[in-house]
């Protein structure tokens, strides 16, 4: 088993671009490649960088020209890199912990050493990589993540300040780029592209009366100090929050219905909220901190009863628009009046794998416009959903195109974009002397 290449990759993980600069403590070298600052680039760490580059399965120039190419290319992306390192350590307000740190290495030797069957095999490895014991390779290692997370979070603050301004790529950049990452994206899966109007079935009034007393005296309850916790574990009907004591924990605008957030969001904290209709019952929230841009809150959901023949009359219903819908009626207008709203109704070429098979057995031979169902959507024994689908687009599977990932490399090449501009910035004030 050859380690060199386990302990590099571990040592160069790299979360903030592809093809991201790399860091690694100096050692003795047979000459300087460049200066940044008062820091030297030494002429082995390129070479470790080309080394690292053909261990990842890429083959090196073989004209004398193309590879100092190369050379010169890796030489400028530690020459960034360092730049980077340099500017956040004068930033006093960023900290990377030595427990932090640790925990990763510790997590990396580990990893490494499973590939072994006892200790000699491990240090044989580790001396074949350079390293003379398990600690100068823990020496290296944490070093190299010291300025990884240095470095990242840099970035990453220039970005929460605004100093980072993005610049949208033209075609040909990316064009580049994609032709760059095109063998990382692998085949694009066959998807489809569907909208859909689901009928919920809706409780009678003498349900809804019963779910609105139930939330009056609980919340009553609460008025007169009585657990919140408790009550959401004995009377709520959210499954997801009902063990949690009603908590949803912290959470942004646009998360909840809007029903909900109206209230949740001018609410004072240790306050009871009247009772909230939304789509998914009678909410009773308490708001518990208040942060710049989100809330604690928990909440007790009080659903009222959908009863069988509840069940019959939605299915009925989903049958009758089906017809409406295939003589002609218009879409939008059914929709707006029948649709549940806290359900999806566009679906945009999602994976036809990824569809449940319900969704998928109708879709399987349907044609453009044309409308299916109603697909019964089981969420218990005795509740269902009911579906009506309007086929839109089969996209057959085969290669990606940048059209198809156009949207997500437009971020990551503007990010780019704007991490080079500003390290153009930085090198025109610091100093820098390239010699290789």
């Amino acid at each position: 088993m050859n380690l060199r290449p386990i302990l590099v990759v571990l040592a160069l993980v790299s979360t903030w671009m592809p093809n991201a600069i790399r860091a690694q403590e100096f050692v003795f070298v047979d000459g300087i490649a460049a200066v940044v600052g008062d820091t030297p680039i030494p002429v082995s760490r390129v070479q470790e960088e080309l080394n690292l580059y053909q261990s990842a399965g890429n083959d090196l120039p073989t004209d004398s020209a193309s590879l100092a190419a190369l050379r010169q290319e890796f030489l400028e992306r530690l020459i960034e890199e360092e730049l980077l390192v340099q500017a956040a350590q004068r930033d006093t307000t960023l900290v990377v912990a030595e427990d932090e740190i640790q925990e990763i290495v510790d997590q990396a030797v580990r990893d490494v050493r499973s590939q072994f069957t006892n200790d000699l095999e491990f240090l044989i490895e580790l001396q074949a990589a350079g390293f003379g014991t398990e600690a100068e390779y823990r020496t290296w290692f944490s070093e190299r993540q010291r300025r990884e997370l240095l470095r990242a979070r840099f970035v990453s603050s220039l970005r929460d300040k605004g100093e980072l301004v993005a610049l949208p790529p033209t075609d040909a950049e990316l064009q580049e780029y994609f032709d760059q990452v095109r063998d990382q994206l692998g085949s694009r899966p066959a998807t489809v592209t569907f909208r859909q109007i689901v009928i919920d079935p809706k409780p009678t009034v003498a349900a809804v009366a019963a779910a609105e007393q139930l939330a009056d005296s609980l919340r009553q309850l609460l008025l007169d100090d009585a657990d919140f916790a408790f009550l959401a574990r004995r009377f709520s009907d959210d499954p997801g929050t009902r063990d949690l004591g009603g908590d949803l924990g912290y959470f942004q605008r646009g998360v909840m219905h809007r029903n909900f957030e109206a209230v949740a969001f001018r609410l004072r904290p240790g306050r009871i909220s009247m009772p909230v209709r939304t789509p998914f019952g009678i909410h009773l929230i308490e708001v518990l901190r208040v942060e710049t841009a989100e809330i604690q809150a928990r909440h007790i959901l009080i659903t009222p009863e959908i009863t069988r023949e509840d069940v019959n009359d939605a299915e009925e219903l989903a049958d009758s628009l089906v017809v409406l819908l295939a003589n002609g009626a218009a879409w939008d207008s059914i929709a707006r009046v029948n649709h549940d709203d806290s359900e999806q109704a566009v679906i945009d070429e999602v994976a036809v794998d990824s569809l449940p098979s319900l969704y998928s057995n109708v879709l399987a031979f349907a044609t453009p416009g044309q409308v299916l169902g109603p697909v019964r959507l089981e969420l218990s024994e005795t509740l269902s959903k009911f579906a009506i689908v309007i086929f839109g687009e089969l996209k057959p599977a085969g290669e990606i195109t940048l059209e198809d990932v156009r949207g997500q490399l437009e971020g990551r090449v503007s990010e780019q974009n704007a991490i080079r501009r500003y390290l153009e910035r930085l090198r025109r004030s610091s100093y820098v002397d390239v010699r290789m």
